[in-house]
């Protein structure tokens, strides 16, 4: 593994506890320096070893996402694309674990979700979660739009 990387994901180790995140933003600017941005998520996925825990990768990306140009919107059009799939248990992983939903749109991100659970019992749980999560999101939002809220 490249030393950018394992520079970028040993300071997430260390910053996750207290959140800090400083160092892990640091070396998120330098791993973008050096491998740039066209497919991003696809290279790094295939050079970080599956022995990283993909809880770790999926904060790498979150940080990414505050860090490149477009705000992150070609590693989740990449990670959308992975669910899409539905073919890779560690890729699934990644992106079910993202801070941001997938999907802009949600009865998109519902339908996808809720026929990846039905195919993938080992992501079922988080699918569930994440659709229960935004239905309720929308639901506030809803009435907190609402005249006389």
């Amino acid at each position: 593994m490249n030393p950018v990387i394992t520079q970028a994901l040993d300071a997430i180790l260390l910053e996750r506890k207290d959140q800090s995140y400083s160092a892990s933003f640091r070396a998120a600017d330098e791993l973008i320096a050096v491998y740039g941005e066209t497919e991003l998520a696809e290279r790094l996925f295939s050079e970080i070893p599956r022995t990283v825990p993909f809880e770790i990768v999926a904060e790498l990306f979150d940080i990414l996402t505050w860090q490149t140009s477009d705000n992150g919107s070609a590693i989740h059009r990449t990670v959308e694309r992975w669910l899409l799939e539905g073919l890779d248990n560690r890729k699934l992983l990644i992106a079910l674990h993202l801070d941001s939903c997938p999907f802009i749109d949600t009865e998109d991100m519902r339908k996808v979700l809720s026929q990846l659970a039905e195919k993938n019992p080992r992501v079922a749980g988080r699918c569930r979660l994440l659709i229960q999560s935004r239905a309720s999101t929308a639901e506030e939002a809803n009435r907190t739009d609402e005249p006389g809220s």
